[in-house]
């Protein structure tokens, strides 16, 4: 599987602009994911004793669209700590700044949780030999910490100075990367690790009781309008009448892809018949 070491095999040109929202610092990071090159890092910074909430809000709003517009990044990836259990009234005024920053710029967006994000950190920071396959039990941490967001980072980029707020957005870069990859069929089914199958391509059919023979989808890539947002496109219609039918075009592509993955494996397998056919008539010869 690709994706498995410190950067993915650079398979087309992205660059790939990552956030990690806070009314008092607003990491970010704009990464080369063709050349693994960090283009710039920072974060925008507020604060209560200057501003009021909704001086931050609107000016955080106008940092982030005029660094989409200068950056012109191919997609953007954002963490967003809203959904479910960990939604805030706060937060939630800072999401719809930000996605109107977002929109206007016209942008396409896919949004991740916390845990999403820690869960790259974790996944690559092991694969890329940063952290240990045991390393919970070495620290004695459930969980990576900021520190250890960080430390991730750092060892993922050759070092350098970062802070957790760049931390955080650059892990949740990585996962944009990947999705926005998938998403243009730049990669498939096959170059996707069991984490990044699990957050984008979620899906669980019931086989027994009053649901059997129904299907949930739960990744990412079904959630378009809801988790990820095509606002670079002005001629479609973002709306919620819409979500249905774009979750509908969403599983047929990926039936598609289920379909072509068992036609190649098929054809492996023919192959390697040939070949042991080949070989016994060789060994036959012989003789």
């Amino acid at each position: 599987m690709r994706g498995e070491g410190s950067d993915p095999s650079p398979l087309f040109i992205m660059r790939i602009l990552s956030m990690d929202p806070s009314l008092r610092n607003f990491g970010w990071v704009h990464k080369d994911y063709s050349t693994s090159e960090i283009l710039e890092r920072g974060k925008f910074e507020t604060s209560p004793k200057d501003m009021d909430f909704v001086q931050r809000n609107a000016y955080l709003r106008d940092e982030i669209y005029h660094l989409c517009t200068r950056t012109d990044p191919e997609g953007v990836g954002v963490e967003y700590p809203i959904f479910n259990d960990l939604y805030s009234e706060g937060m939630y005024a800072l999401f719809c700044f930000t996605a109107e920053a977002l929109r206007a710029a016209r942008q396409r967006v896919a949004f991740f949780t916390p845990g999403q994000g820690k869960a790259h950190a974790e996944r690559y920071s092991i694969a890329s030999g940063i952290l240990p396959e045991d390393w919970k039990k070495v620290t004695g941490e459930k969980t990576m910490t900021k520190g250890g967001m960080v430390r991730a980072a750092k060892g993922h980029n050759g070092g350098g100075r970062w802070n957790e707020h760049e931390a955080d957005a650059y892990w949740i870069g990585l996962a944009t990367y990947r999705f926005w990859a998938l998403y243009d069929g730049v990669i498939g089914l096959d170059d996707l690790n069991e984490l990044e199958l699990h957050q984008f391509l979620r899906n669980h059919t019931y086989v027994r009781g009053k649901k059997k023979g129904k299907t949930t989808w739960g990744g990412l890539f079904f959630k378009e309008n809801d988790r990820f947002y095509l606002w670079n496109d002005t001629s479609k219609n973002h709306g919620t009448s819409s979500k249905r039918k774009s979750r509908d075009e969403h599983i047929r592509r990926y039936r598609g892809w289920l379909e072509a993955q068992k036609g190649g494996q098929e054809e492996d397998r023919q192959e390697e018949d040939r070949q042991e056919e080949d070989r016994q008539e060789d060994a036959g010869q012989d003789r």
